[in-house]
């Protein structure tokens, strides 16, 4: 099963191609392509960890993560500011002068309407309910991120879980710890 296409719900939960509960272990579908239902939220994404706890076992942030969304309020968790988050995947040709390398790497970060935000500087109450969107991979070439290009993509399980939870580790690290 573990290149069949997944889709996440609002509520949680992974459905496969043909509209059913994904019944099998989670951890053999990681590298099944992942799309969402176009009311995910961040929400949606904890519910999922919560409906299928071995995925938690990815990664060691999962129980503070999970436990510091479940201090908000069950829904109005946004702030007019940003209008939604986003996983997006970045490609950097690096390199000239000097050895050349190929970078390839997923971000999440949260989309406003004049400038994205790095959500390890928003609390979960501003997160937690706004939409989840998968985005482009950005190819920057040498870079120069002004003179770059974006294309349709695909994101596994594994890179949706493993992405957002690495960024929300971050959340309320002092500003002298952040990379």
């Amino acid at each position: 099963m573990g290149r069949e296409s997944l889709r996440l719900t609002a509520e949680g939960g992974l459905t496969t191609q043909t509209g059913g509960s994904l019944s099998s272990d989670p951890l053999a579908c990681l590298g099944s392509c992942l799309t969402l239902d176009p009311d995910c939220t961040l929400r949606s994404f904890f519910r999922c960890i919560e409906a299928y706890p071995d995925l938690a076992r990815l990664s060691p942030f999962f129980p503070s993560c999970l436990e510091e969304a479940a201090r908000w309020p069950s829904e109005g968790c946004t702030t007019p500011r940003l209008r939604y988050l986003e996983l997006m995947k970045r490609v950097e040709l690096i390199g000239a002068p000097g050895e050349r390398s190929l970078q390839i790497y997923c971000l999440f970060y949260a989309v406003g309407e004049e400038e994205a935000h790095d959500v390890k500087e928003l609390a979960y109450g501003e997160i937690l309910d706004q939409p989840l969107q998968l985005g482009p991979l950005r190819h920057v070439v040498f870079g120069d991120s002004m003179d770059s290009l974006d294309f349709a993509t695909s994101y596994t399980l594994f890179e949706a879980v493993d992405t957002i939870i690495w960024h929300l580790s971050f959340q309320g690290a002092p500003h002298k710890c952040s990379l």
